[in-house]
């Protein structure tokens, strides 16, 4: 390789560098995040207020998959009674709640769990009663 074909490839590599530059600006513009540079690491700062729609459709996609991970059991069905004038009796959401779900992820703990998926676990509940009452 002669002195002019090195001085080339230095500068192709100098253009390449620019355009990954220039390519990382509009990503970051585009996700609406501040990023930046800090003692050689990257640093992700808060979110840009702009469009909170990105965020919010991130929150409810790992919301959903994190219910879904730890709500598909066997073991999750009600438990009926049979009462001794005739009628029948579900466990208590409470009972049914602390005996399926022994397993949460590392960052929540059982109570953090049921304060975020309550609505949807008390959902899961009635239809877990609805499913348990028409098989007795």
């Amino acid at each position: 390789m002669n002195k002019n074909e090195t001085i080339i490839s230095v500068m192709e590599a100098f253009d390449e560098a620019e355009r990954y530059k220039r390519e990382c600006e509009q990503l970051r513009s585009r996700a609406n995040i501040h990023v930046t540079m800090e003692n050689d690491k990257l640093v992700v700062g808060e979110p840009d207020e702009k469009n909170p729609r990105w965020f919010a459709a991130i929150y409810e996609h790992g919301r959903r998959s994190i219910l879904e991970k730890y709500t598909r059991t066997w073991r999750n069905h009600v438990e009926v009674h049979a009462q001794e004038d005739g009628t029948k009796r579900v466990e208590k959401f409470e009972k049914w709640y602390k005996r399926c779900f022994d397993e949460f992820p590392d960052f929540m703990s059982r109570e953090d769990f049921l304060a975020e998926f309550e609505p949807e676990l008390k959902a899961l509940y009635e239809e877990k009663c609805a499913e348990a009452l028409k098989e007795d």
